[in-house]
């Protein structure tokens, strides 16, 4: 798992980051022009749970199985 904060991404070039990273799925807030911007990043092998998003702060849960 890797947290972004102050990307200057949109959509389409977090998706292009994920991707030369290796990472399988993402949850990104968008750049407003030349500040801010968030981005998590995540592998399939991490259960993580997407509650809430705002420009200032992605809040999720990770999901851990007991055994």
């Amino acid at each position: 798992m890797l947290f972004l904060s102050e990307t200057h991404l949109g959509n389409a070039k977090a998706d292009e980051l994920r991707r030369k990273l290796h990472y399988d799925y993402f949850t990104i807030v968008e750049s407003d022009g030349h500040s801010g911007g968030l981005l998590l990043l995540w592998s399939q092998d991490v259960s993580i749970r997407v509650l809430e998003v705002s420009e200032l702060f992605i809040n999720v849960l990770i999901e851990d199985e007991v055994q």
